[in-house]
């Protein structure tokens, strides 16, 4: 994967060679990709856990202050 340099180093290599247009799409699609598989991989290696619904006791909020 391209780090900070390395991305850096490709638009200074796409400016001397007079691609900047192309190397600027070139950069956005890398990263629109590895944002995409960093997002997907997350999401799917997250622990999905049951969450229980406790019931409540009588009446809550401000009814349940003026006893």
């Amino acid at each position: 994967m391209l780090g900070w340099d390395g991305r850096m180093l490709l638009i200074a290599a796409g400016g001397a060679l007079g691609w900047l247009p192309f190397t600027y799409g070139l950069l956005l699609g890398y990263l629109a990709v590895l944002l995409a598989w960093e997002t997907t991989t997350s999401w799917l290696s997250a622990p999905v856990t049951a969450v229980a619904v406790e019931p409540r006791e009588g009446q809550g909020g401000a009814v349940a202050s003026d006893n």
